[in-house]
């Protein structure tokens, strides 16, 4: 449970209340409950009297937590969790001087714990203490992001960081301490009175703290030795990161307790009522690899020698799993035997060293350097571009990333077309030279391995130019004046209601959904923090179609540093920390190969889901890909098909003429909101609208659901 200030005055204070609720997915436990109660406490001396009740507070989307996150596993046997947020706001008095406690009571744990006595009849009380000294000040308690039961490896090290932090930096303190209980199974098979204080869900009023402390096994474990002393856990005081090795199987249940202070006065008080589960599951091995320049060719990496972040490296046998960290740290995770570490075929590289291995023990890490050389002089440069969401009358920007994939030293100019569309905004860059119909930025030097950055930024238009298509082309040029590699950015310009999104290239606009079969796929995902508080990790998840080779992956680029995994079909991008502020925006882009040999049309459909911190995830519009051998020049030119909307402006109908019948079509507003559908039978169809004044825009759409024209049309009282 944690709290945020939201409001201050001299007489009061206003508190947002997050509590965050798990339970056993898998279990025959009750589900999360819809509401909860939280019971506010005034202190009285010991004691703690009833202050207010805030009832019925409705849970947000019921998040689900695959706890596979084990450093030497691929699947476990494991419990599987879902949580739930809850969050409630209260005013308090600030001339009390007294301390306050929030509780919320519940039964009961899971069965199978292993230090806990009787821990399916036991429930528990979590609780928040914010003190007289916090309530003077405009003070958040530590923010905490999803605590989900854990898991272990026995006999393998293993580390729990916590994820936790404070925005003003307060001293944090932590210790082992017993969780609390609270509440029994009165009430769950209709016996009983289930709101008392030994009820499933016992009523604030009649259940005031203090509370009694859980009960461990004993002997053999206590608050302070929660696993046991087979199991060697020690926890750091000043971060609440575990660290140790189990060598028992089982489930613990065990409390941390968090004490914020600030000037040597206590601001806030909660216990974390935690478990972690160790059992014997199929452990592997991970290979580490990174690759270096090896300027001398010894084959031994030297301090002058630096790390090359853009090759990719490849193992001879294929892995279980593979990883690329942000620092282009590949991870392979395997088993027992013999491997060999290489890099991509065409690749303009030698390797300088024995890249061998043998894998003799599992669930340890093997180091495996790759010097490289250069089999090839080659320039070889990416351009690659990020762009922001284009929202009426704000602005918008595009990243630039100039990627030196080669093995010369490169120079020369990048190009950007002035785009009549978008107004650009001198102040926030420094180009070289405007030319008539261009930005233009001088590049005097990017290096072997290096990566250069450039930010533009332009004013976007107002509502009057939905509908309206917009393209940029980033250029660069070697000092030959010769084109080394170019970027194309086209879309259709709407003001954007949904801030997160996902995008597909080649894009609905520019070829109706088709793709040419053994085109490579390039998606860019987007996202905006929306909320009132700074994000401290987003998470994207995004399931890739069954037609996708998923050994083809490659990161294009990204606004933030990450890391990314693949775990079945899943592939997972991690931005920890990233610390979003409030209107903040980012990005990622990929690309990925269709597996061979996929039928004529095939359609290959991608979507994402967004996790901030904790929160319920963000799920994105869903792309679509056709995948055909040909492309007509009226599919490749788009938006040909000629149709007219009359009269425009309208007072109400409109009248649509086209050159094709059996069409679809969508009625969006200026920020992509869907209004109306309904399908068009004739070349000359009157489409009664029932529409408030402004700007539309009409999307038609062939039998397929393929996109093949859009106009605006105003509607006028």
């Amino acid at each position: 449970m944690t709290y945020r200030t939201l409001e201050i005055n001299d007489e009061t204070i206003r508190l947002e209340i997050r509590l965050v609720a798990y339970r056993d997915a898998n279990g025959s436990g009750a589900p999360l409950d819809e509401v909860v109660s939280l019971g506010v406490y005034k202190a009285n001396g010991a004691n703690w009297d009833l202050f207010q009740e805030l009832s019925s507070i409705p849970y947000f989307e019921i998040t689900e937590h695959n706890l596979g996150n084990l450093p030497f596993v691929i699947e476990d046997n494991i419990p599987q969790f879902e949580s739930a947020i809850y969050i409630a706001e209260i005013t308090l008095p600030r001339d009390t001087n007294s301390d306050f406690l929030f509780a919320y009571q519940r039964c009961c744990r899971i069965d199978n714990l292993s230090n806990i006595l009787n821990p399916g009849e036991t429930g528990f009380a979590i609780q928040l203490v914010v003190t007289d000294a916090a309530l003077q000040l405009e003070n958040d308690s530590p923010q905490l992001y999803d605590i989900s039961p854990s898991t272990a490896v026995i006999g393998v090290n293993n580390t729990y960081d916590l994820p936790i932090a404070d925005s003003e930096n307060d001293e944090l303190s932590f210790s082992f301490c017993a969780p609390l209980s609270a509440g029994g199974t009165d009430g769950a098979t209709g016996n009983g009175n289930p709101n008392g204080c030994t009820g499933v869900i016992p009523d604030p009023s009649s259940c005031p703290p203090p509370y009694d402390a859980l009960e461990f096994v004993s002997p053999g474990f206590s608050a302070e030795l929660p696993f046991g002393s087979a199991n060697e856990m020690d926890l750091d005081p000043n971060t609440g990161s575990l660290t140790g090795t189990f060598n028992l199987a089982g489930a613990f249940n065990y409390g941390i307790c968090i004490e914020e202070k600030r000037d040597g006065h206590v601001l806030s008080k909660v216990i974390i009522d935690h478990s972690i589960f160790s059992g014997i599951f199929e452990v592997v091995a991970i290979i580490r690899s990174r690759a270096y320049y090896d300027l001398n060719q010894n084959g031994i990496k030297e301090d002058a020698e630096e790390f090359l972040n853009h090759v990719s490296l490849t193992l001879d046998s294929p892995a279980l799993k593979k990883e690329v960290l942000k620092n282009n740290t590949h991870q392979f995770f395997v088993g027992l035997g013999n491997y060999t570490i290489g890099v991509e075929e065409n690749s303009p590289w030698k390797i300088t060293n024995n890249t061998a291995v043998s894998i003799d023990a599992l669930g340890s890490y093997y180091e495996v350097n790759v010097g490289l050389y250069p089999d090839v002089l080659q320039q070889s440069i990416n351009v690659n571009t990020i762009y922001g969401i284009p929202l009426c009358n704000g602005r918008t920007f595009a990243i630039i990333e100039l990627e030196n994939k080669g093995t010369l030293p490169l120079q020369g100019t990048l190009r950007v077309n002035n785009n009549t569309l978008f107004e650009y905004i001198t102040d926030e860059g420094t180009p070289s030279y405007f030319e008539s119909d261009s930005i233009v930025w001088d590049v005097d030097s990017i290096g072997v391995n290096d990566n250069l950055y450039i930010s533009a930024y332009f004013n976007t238009p107002d509502e009057s130019a939905v509908g309206e298509i917009f393209e940029w082309k980033f250029v660069f040029k070697d000092d030959n004046a010769i084109v080394l590699d170019r970027d194309i950015i086209s879309d259709i310009y709407v003001c954007s209601a949904d801030p997160n999104d996902k995008n597909t290239r080649p894009n609905d606009y520019s070829t109706v959904n088709k793709t040419l079969i053994g085109k490579r796929l390039e998606y860019l995902i987007r996202f905006e923090n929306i909320g009132n508080y700074a994000a401290f990790r987003v998470i994207i998840e995004d399931e890739l179609d069954e037609n996708l080779d998923l050994s083809s992956i490659k990161i294009i680029a990204s606004t933030h540093s990450h890391s990314w995994s693949l775990k079945d079909a899943d592939l997972i991008f991690t931005f920890n920390p990233i610390n979003l502020n409030p209107g903040g925006q980012g990005a990622i882009r990929f690309s990925i190969d269709h597996k061979e040999g996929i039928p004529e049309n095939t359609e290959i459909r991608n979507s994402a889901n967004i996790y901030f911190d904790s929160n319920s995830p963000i799920v994105t519009n869903a792309t679509l890909n056709t995948m055909v051998s040909t492309i007509t020049h009226a599919e490749d030119a788009g938006y040909l098909l000629p149709f007219s909307i009359f009269p425009n402006p309208s007072s109400k109908d409109i009248i649509v003429e086209t050159s094709e019948e059996n069409l679809s079509y969508e009625v969006l507003n200026i920020f992509g909101q869907n209004y109306q559908r309904g399908n068009i039978a004739s070349a000359k169809q009157r489409i009664a609208l029932d529409l408030n004044s402004g700007m539309y825009v009409l999307v038609l759409k062939d039998k397929k659901g393929k996109t093949v024209g859009a106009k605006k049309f105003l509607i006028q009282e």
